[in-house]
């Protein structure tokens, strides 16, 4: 059962990241004279959100979709038995 919830995070980890991607190229922004807050345009807002939704996608990913048997050999390292 744990195994098939780690499975299920990489997909919607791997979902997200490829959102991210085709979110990035933000063409609708490119013309627009709109100001976020009045003094911000509104593509360099637009990427600063971008910014934040994959640093909490990276969070993610480390969280929940990150490989434990990483952590046990880091540890076999550390105890001075071989990887």
């Amino acid at each position: 059962m744990l195994q098939f919830v780690g499975d299920q995070m990489k997909l919607i980890v791997t979902l997200l990241v490829v959102l991210l991607v085709f979110a990035h190229q933000d063409f609708w922004n490119w013309n627009s004279d709109k100001l976020f807050f009045e003094f911000l345009p509104i593509g360099l807002a637009y990427h600063m959100m971008i910014s934040v939704a994959a640093a909490f996608v990276w969070f993610i990913a480390c969280t929940f979709a990150w490989p434990k048997t990483l952590e046990h050999l880091d540890e076999l390292t550390e105890e001075g038995g071989e990887a």
